[in-house]
């Protein structure tokens, strides 16, 4: 009886783990809504868990320290920013809506980006896009946010488009895509406001490299996804640039490309990135994940796997986040209205390139999807 049962627990498939995303839209064909998405990563299977209306179409989503909290932009909709109660891994409530300072309102502008601080007093740093202009915006006790407390800019040539937090919290470097270059502020522990002046103003390694997201490895190493050169370009904390390396194949043209993502992995080993093909360009996008040593230095690309989508506006990559999830990511096709789950594959040989495989689709529609993030 004994060997029977150890042989049936063998054949017993390994029980699945759930992992549940959100995603918004980049623009809203229908009602502007935010998806909860559920994904079981034995049987591969990608659904809608549930549909909760937005204020907006959330280009960009992000949580608050504790995932009690999301928070969603508008770049194409109202210049506002927006937090969401989080009860469940599907179920939202709208807890807030925070108009943009007056200075971040120009005409066409609207806020691309949240960075929520991981410490009290739990400040969340917005930026507005095409404008020179950031807000600081401060929290109550259960995550929603409150109000605009600090509005600054950066230079009148700038365009702010992303941003990120040194290791320890206590340095925010923010990209620059129109003025082609990279921000270091400092601040403040005690009351979250950004520190004036800037510590430092890196200039891109080449002109109109356009940077547009940036991230930062726990070693301090930063990175910079360049929207015109379509490559990563790799710098460190005091400002200066190290090497930079491609997103596309060999021989392609940047000019039919539009560099979109770039995103670190769990554990600090891989780094994801994702490009576009330009409008009248006929060209997809492409995905690629490069190999960094512990010091957060690009070993080599080892993955680069074209997109389905041509010519799309947005095709966001985000690396799960939970713990082992290192291979897997999830990728925003605005171009077809969907989420795709990809797996990175072992290489053949060894010190060969690796492989890129779409495990998993999501058919949304409704203007989606411009990026997704993990909840658990």
């Amino acid at each position: 009886m004994l060997k029977l049962l150890l042989l049936l627990n063998l054949l017993t498939p390994a029980p699945a783990a759930l992992h549940h995303l959100f995603t918004g839209p980049l623009a809203a064909t229908t009602a502007p809504a935010i998806w909860s998405l559920e994904f079981d990563d034995v049987s591969l299977a990608l659904t809608i868990t549930n549909t909760t209306p937005a204020t907006a179409p959330h280009s960009h989503l992000s949580f608050n320290h504790d995932k009690k909290t999301l928070y969603g932009t508008s770049v194409l909709g109202a210049q506002s920013f927006a937090s969401y109660d989080i009860f469940n891994t599907s179920s939202l409530h709208l807890s807030a809506t925070v108009p943009a300072p007056p200075a971040c309102n120009g005409a066409g502008t609207g806020t691309v980006f949240l960075l929520p601080h991981p410490s009290p007093p739990y400040a969340v740093y917005g930026q507005s896009w095409p404008s020179s202009c950031g807000a600081v915006l401060s929290t109550v006790s259960t995550g929603a946010l409150d109000a605009v407390v600090q509005s600054y800019t950066y230079a009148p040539e700038s365009g702010m488009h992303g941003a990120a937090l040194a290791p320890d919290a206590d340095v925010m470097y923010s990209a620059d895509l129109r003025g082609n270059s990279v921000w270091a502020h400092a601040l403040d522990a005690t009351t979250g406001a950004v520190v004036l002046p800037e510590l430092w103003r890196a200039a891109a390694p080449e002109l109109d490299m356009g940077p547009r997201h940036v991230a930062v490895h726990p070693s301090g190493t930063g990175y910079a996804m360049m929207e015109t050169a379509s490559a990563v370009g790799v710098f460190a904390p005091n400002g200066r640039w190290g090497g930079v390396w491609s997103v596309l194949p060999d021989g392609a043209d940047a000019a039919d490309f539009a560099g979109n993502t770039v995103a670190l992995a769990e554990g600090g080993r891989f780094l994801w990135a994702s490009t576009r093909g330009q409008a009248g360009s006929g060209k997809p996008g492409y995905v690629a994940v490069f190999e960094l040593d512990k010091d957060g230095g690009v070993v080599r690309r080892v993955a680069l796997a074209p997109t389905a989508t041509v010519e799309s506006r947005g095709n966001g990559i985000s690396p799960a986040t939970w713990v082992g999830g290192e291979r897997w990511a999830a990728y925003a096709d605005f171009g077809k209205g969907g989420v795709e789950v990809w797996r990175l594959l072992d290489a053949e040989e060894e010190g060969g390139d690796m492989g890129l495989e779409v495990v998993a689709r999501v058919e949304i529609g409704g203007g989606c999807c411009s990026s997704a993030v993990w909840y658990d």
